[in-house]
């Protein structure tokens, strides 16, 4: 359902100054100064805004053209010659087989216009289906930038849409849209300039679930703007995309900033104190392992501690000796970011030099209906290089059958592997060999991702044990 061209107003923005330029927005896109396009050009783009759907392939006419898009992207326009009816319809990519999760049957398509098809809807639920947006293809006039506003949130109820100037009291002002799930608004023109677009309950200007933020736009852009499910940290339920016609830029609410924890899996270490400095000037160091007293042993992991966005200079000390430290890096944690920092190695002993090393290591993972996920790191300094096999239970052995993963060396974490949901034996061998070296069961549901983590027994070497986090926990 559509709601009428009136449900944006330009003049309610035409109040807005002009502001510094926001360069994470200024995206290529399809512009110009008014007009249409070619009178036989015919464009079509498909959005994937279904929160826990794997990643899909698009097809038109059965035939893939774009593969492997992934949750809040999508094609970009695609150009096709022919005005006559098309066949669209996406397919899930799951662990044995393509799925057809959506379909939308001849479709006729005339010369000089546009249509996107966006996916929204969970698959958990079988509730995925299409919202068809065409339009005629032209573009915003001079000094102007356009938008369509499109609410893709199955778990939001109705919501108020408010695109004004950088903190104006939204008790003055109206709401530039309200919008139903599903629900989009008509493309409308302002003056390109400097913006800021919050979103409230419907009727409830004063309690504000997203806030973007200054966000410049700058002449030409012409944006489908989806207000779509936040999969990843952050108090609000929702985020933005931009999609521009080529690539689909996020924007988080102001307040998100990144999460990162330590896990500590050097086994002849002893407890170690974990700071990160931030490089901002002023900024006060935080203590990544305060929350255990006597510091934080082997083999712990540290809760997610939230931190602004920023560049850390991350550094460990023993904590009985601070002034020891055993391992500096210095990651960068944009908006939205998890990440780990996997503590591993061995001290020095003796004649052997230590081989103490930290590495970061990015988490961000969003729960996929229907289907569990399970990743490998290895932190086992013993182990040398590993394969790595994931098994149905009581399948016998490994002979004759594939690793998910070969040759995984120390630090290193594979992908998120996606799997039918049931009960499995992870197993995990010497690289190139049948001599498994530790193994442990692993039971998986739909929307469910684990990290399984090899360690070394306390002091170094064997017996190998398995630490199995639940990421989604």
């Amino acid at each position: 359902m559509q709601r009428p061209a009136t449900a944006l107003t330009g003049h309610r923005v035409r109040r807005a100054a002009a502001l510094a330029l926001a360069a994470m927005l200024v995206v290529a896109g399809c512009g110009g100064s008014g007009g249409g396009g070619l009178p036989n050009e015919i464009r079509i783009r498909v959005l994937h805004f279904s929160p826990d759907s794997p990643r899909i392939n698009v097809l038109v006419d059965n035939t893939i053209v774009r593969s492997g898009v992934d949750y809040k992207g999508g094609t970009g326009f695609l150009g096709v010659t022919s005005e006559r009816a098309y066949d669209f319809a996406i397919d899930a990519i799951l662990p044995t087989a393509n799925v057809r999760i959506l379909e939308l049957p001849q479709v006729s398509l005339e010369g000089g216009n546009e249509f996107t098809l966006v996916a929204v809807g969970k698959a958990a639920n079988d509730s995925v289906e299409a919202v068809q947006i065409p339009a005629p293809i032209n573009f915003p006039g001079s000094g102007q930038f356009r938008v369509r506003l499109l609410h893709a949130v199955p778990d939001v109820g109705t919501v108020d849409v408010y695109l004004t100037a950088p903190d104006v009291d939204l008790a003055t002002v109206a709401p530039a849209a309200t919008l139903d799930y599903k629900e989009f608004t008509d493309r409308v023109e302002f003056p390109a300039g400097t913006y800021q677009v919050r979103i409230t309950p419907e009727g409830q200007p004063g309690t504000v679930v997203f806030d973007s933020g200054s966000l410049q736009f700058p002449p030409g852009r012409d944006l489908l703007v989806g207000v779509v499910t936040n999969t990843g940290i952050g108090a609000s339920p929702v985020s933005l995309v931009l999609d521009n016609g080529l690539n689909q830029p996020q924007v988080f609410d102001r307040s998100t900033g990144a999460e990162t924890r330590v896990l500590h899996f050097s086994p002849n270490t002893p407890a170690i104190r974990v700071t990160a400095d931030p490089a901002t000037a002023g900024s006060a160091d935080v203590d990544l392992t305060a929350a255990y007293v006597d510091g934080l042993p082997f083999p712990e992991i540290t809760p997610y501690q939230p931190l602004p966005a920023d560049t850390y200079a991350v550094r460990g000390f023993e904590f009985a000796a601070p002034t020891t430290q055993v391992f500096g890096i210095a990651p960068l944690l944009l908006p939205g970011t998890q990440l780990s920092v996997l503590f591993t190695g061995l001290k020095a002993a003796g004649e052997t030099a230590s081989t103490q090393a930290a590495v970061a290591i990015f988490d961000n993972v969003r729960p996929i209906g229907k289907v569990g996920q399970a990743r490998f790191i290895n932190g086992s300094p013993a182990s040398g290089p590993v394969d790595v096999y994931v098994l149905p239970v009581g399948t016998s052995g490994i002979t004759g059958q594939l690793p998910i993963s070969r040759s995984v060396t120390l630090g290193v974490a594979t992908a998120y592997f996606q799997f039918e949901p049931g009960n499995y034996t992870v197993s995990v061998a010497t690289s190139g060999t049948t001599n498994v070296v530790v193994a442990d069961n692993l039971a998986l549901t739909g929307g469910s991702a684990f990290t399984l983590l090899t360690r070394d027994a306390p002091g170094g070497g064997t017996p190998l044990g398995v630490v199995v986090e639940n990421d989604l926990d």
